[in-house]
This record gives structure tokens, sequence and C-alpha cells, in this order.
């Protein structure tokens, strides 16, 4: 009962139907805690709307807390700007497959406190595949079906990363109901499969329904997992 309460406000603009392909363009403002500004642009290639390309680009400032035994001990602003260029195939009407490229700059200004590590910019670029699956009926309280959203990344050096490594995540969960009640048990995870270890390829829990009994982001690591 004695925690933090962050607050945001946020704008959407979606255009459905920009084009006579079936383009969307979706743009989202936000300030507050987080402050966002991003851009993405979905476009399907054929009048079957099978193939798409899908580009975006996101400007992202937060003030995270760095944590020591159960105590916060720093607060530092957390800038970070990129984009990704998708191309991928829709699956039926339950799901999508991506293949791109990404780009993410990143560096961590103290805001008080010693956040006891080196203050530098970062940089990861590479190769992203992802997989999703929905057959959910509904995204707001689901009764039945299943959500799938996992990703892997090879960052490389020879396409501007600072170093070498590969990343992964996945999360997913499914709805069962039973008369009138209805369970949603889901698990997530990232990890860091190889190479160095940097401030912008670190997982965290902590925080209202992601390990709600710890501080935001109190727990950092290479490897996170949650099961709920």
């Amino acid at each position: 009962f004695s925690g933090d309460a962050n607050y945001t406000f946020s704008l959407r603009h979606l255009l459905i139907a920009a084009n006579r392909r079936g383009g969307e363009w979706e743009n989202v403002g936000q300030i507050g805690q987080t402050r966002l500004l991003r851009t993405s642009f979905y476009q399907p290639l054929d009048y079957g709307m099978r193939w798409f390309v899908s580009p975006s680009a996101e400007i992202k400032r937060e003030n995270i807390y760095l944590w020591d035994e159960g105590e916060r001990v720093s607060e530092v602003a957390l800038e970070t700007n990129g984009g990704i260029l998708d191309f991928g195939t829709v699956l039926g009407d339950w799901g999508e497959v991506r293949l791109g490229a990404f780009y993410g700059h990143g560096v961590a200004k103290p805001i008080i406190g010693d956040p006891g590590f080196d203050i530098e910019n970062q940089t990861d670029a590479g190769g992203q595949f992802a997989f999703r699956v929905d057959t959910r009926d509904s995204t707001v309280f689901p009764r039945r079906g299943v959500q799938v959203k996992s990703w892997y990344r090879d960052i490389r050096e020879s396409m501007g990363a600072d170093a070498d490594k590969q990343m992964a995540r996945l999360d997913a969960d499914i709805a069962m109901t039973f008369g009138r009640v209805t369970f949603v048990p889901s698990v997530s995870g990232q990890t860091l499969v190889t190479g160095p270890t940097s401030f912008l390829s670190l997982c965290s829990l902590g925080g209202f329904l992601n390990l709600s009994g710890l501080g935001v982001g109190e727990l950092r690591g290479e490897r996170c997992v949650l099961g709920r």
C-alpha cells in the first residue's frame, strides 16, 4: 500500500484503408512518465492481402528506477530511438510471420543517485524474425483462444551495432472458460542467447501484473521468465 503512481496521456491516430491496397497508417503520441512518438504503416502488397510490408519508427524517453535489495537507489532517464522494416505474410485468420531489419540507439542519463554503471551510447542493429498467433474471440476479455507473440533478433556489428549478440522473446496465453469462470494462464520470457550484456539488452520484472509486489523494474537481468 506504499507504492508509486505514474500517469501518462496518450493520443492515437489510425487511418484505415489509406489506399486501394488496404494500407493502414497509425500514429501514437504520449506524454507523462513515458514520452513516446511512434509512427507505423502496414501495406498489403497483393490484392489478396496475404503479403505485406510494414515500416515503423519510434522516439521514446522514460524514467526508470534502479534497485538494490529492495531499495530504490537511483533514477535514470533512458532515451531510445529506432525503426523497423518488416516483410511478412498472413497465415489465414490466425497468425502472421515477419522478417525484417531493425535499428535502435539508446543512452541512459542519471537523474538521481549513482546508477552503478558507465553512461554511454548503445546501438543495436540487425535482423529480426517474428511469429504471431491470435485466435482469441475478444481482444479485451477473451473467453477462449490462444495468443502467442515471439521474436528472435540477430544483432550484428556489420550492420552498425556495438557488438554481435542474439536475443529471443516469447509471450503466450490461452483463455479457457468453464461455465461462468474464465482462466487465462500465461507465460512470458526473454533471454540474451549470446553476446555481451548491455543496458538495452536487459529485461525486467516488477510492477503491476508483472510481480505486483515488487517495484517497477526492480529485477533486471539477461534472462527473465514469468508465469501467471
